[in-house]
């Protein structure tokens, strides 16, 4: 029935199961294997093949699942009937699917991707130690569920580096512990849980907590971005009661508010009583003087709610993100949502305490601040060489990515294309803005922090191949 050669190719990265699946599916389909046709047993098949019972079960649930086979009681299994209009291009789409993306992670030789890390210089081998200091000797409490708010150790190593670094100013009992940023906010709704307001964001601004304000039916709007933030004149006139800004480093604008304007909105939303949201994602990440306070750390008026990641910091998989409360809100939540489940697992919560209790978390950000650095550099000084006078640097200083205008005559979809029929993949500035009534010279997104130099540089070599 099976020709062996055929089924399985030890060179592809398909496990045996799915190659398996797949061969007896392509049969079924071309009709090599006719309605009402009885496949041999597990074992027979598992004997034949001389591979695993569990393979063959596998493979054998897989078409059941999806219908190609079906179950006759104390008979066996039997190829199943098929609509006679079944599209038989369809069971394969997904393999199709998975091809086109393999093959664009090939094509993309070079990713500008914003959000990316530098993952070669983490400290993994000290990560891998501290995790194995917490397995060994086994220790139960680590697998059983947290307090609400997260882990008390963590929350107060968080607040004691929020304090030396970030200028936020709190102790472990205002901080809540979160694998996702959105999940805080959710938490945050909760807590505040009055009427739907008007809720302000920037434009451009980040498309999550847009997404997260729809979902929770409120009224936004979004307000300009100028050279040195959010236009505070026209927020004043939003009616908005609560605003999500990103002062330390704004995304994707990538400018920092000046700390007079900081002052002006603090004293503002005091006099109108207005909540602030304040995003600080890479804060940490300024190339010239020393990284700019957090706005809570400016406030008196007990009415700015800090929102941070370590996925910047660490590496995007780690999931966790932390809220910091202002007194009455934190008082809210503890009297009356602390039902809440943690969703940060303990034992990650653990590890993550102890590599900044050791002073490894410090030591890594010196590291790679200067690192960032030196990219951040050769990322300008490579634009300014290869890209010429069509192309001015509109967004830089902060952060991990650099914001571009480009006036060549072509559209941004126009770029973009160029850029990957080059094997480089570059960002969209469109998709950030609320109102594109205005936009007109094209916007790009240039992510350096996953790139090494050579490859910033190679990078932006193609895009003047590209462009011109």
């Amino acid at each position: 029935m099976f020709e062996l050669a055929s089924i399985f190719k030890k060179n592809l990265d398909s496990p045996i199961y799915c190659q398996l699946y797949q061969h007896i599916r392509e049969e079924i389909k071309s009709d090599k294997l006719p309605v009402g046709t009885k496949l041999p047993s597990i074992r027979q098949l598992s004997q034949d093949l001389n591979i695993s019972k569990n393979t063959v079960e596998l493979a054998y649930q897989q078409l059941t699942d999806e219908g190609y086979i079906k179950s006759r009681p104390r008979s066996g299994l039997y190829v199943a009937e098929l609509e006679k209009d079944f599209n038989r291009s369809v069971p394969v789409l997904a393999d199709s699917r998975q091809r086109e993306k393999d093959n664009l992670k090939e094509e993309y030789k070079y990713d500008f991707d914003p959000n990316a890390v530098d993952l070669e210089h983490f400290p993994f081998s000290i990560w891998k130690k501290i995790t194995n200091e917490c397995l060994n000797p086994y220790r139960d409490d680590l697998f059983k569920y947290d307090v609400t708010m997260g882990n008390n150790e963590l929350r107060e190593v968080i607040s004691m580096y929020l304090r030396h670094s970030r200028g936020v100013y709190c102790d472990s009992s205002q901080i809540i512990i979160g694998a996702t940023n959105q999940h805080l906010i959710g938490i945050l709704f909760e807590i505040l849980s009055f009427d739907k307001f008007k809720v302000a964001i920037e434009d451009p601004g980040c498309i999550e907590m847009k997404s997260i304000f729809k979902n929770f039916c409120f009224e936004f709007v979004g307000i300009p971005v100028d050279k040195d933030g959010i236009d505070l004149e026209k927020l004043k006139c939003s009616g908005a009661k609560l605003v999500y800004i990103t002062p330390s480093k704004q995304f994707p604008c990538s400018v920092v508010m000046p700390i007079g304007k900081r002052l002006s909105l603090l004293k503002w939303a005091e006099e109108e009583d207005v909540l602030i949201i304040e995003g600080d994602y890479d804060g940490e990440y300024r190339y010239h003087g020393k990284p700019i306070p957090a706005l809570q750390g400016l406030s008196n008026a007990n009415n700015v709610i800090y929102l941070s990641t370590f996925s910047k910091y660490i590496f995007p998989s780690i999931c966790i993100s932390y809220m910091v409360l202002p007194e009455k809100l934190a008082k809210i939540y503890n009297d009356g949502l602390y039902f809440h489940e943690q969703s940060v697992p303990r034992i990650s919560q653990q590890i993550l305490h102890q590599f900044i209790e050791g002073g490894y978390f410090e030591r890594h950000l010196r590291k790679m601040r200067n690192l960032y650095s030196k990219k951040h550099m050769i990322l300008i000084n490579s634009i300014n060489e290869f890209l010429g006078d069509k192309v001015t640097i509109v967004g830089k200083d902060a952060g991990l990515h650099i914001l571009i205008q480009v006036d060549n005559g072509m559209t941004e979809e126009e770029l973009i294309e160029s850029a990957t029929l080059r094997g480089v993949k570059i960002y969209s500035y469109k998709d950030y803005l609320w109102n594109r009534d205005t936009y007109s010279i094209p916007r790009l997104i240039i992510g350096f922090g996953g790139l090494n130099i050579d490859s910033i540089v190679d990078g932006i070599k193609l895009l003047k191949e590209a462009w011109n």
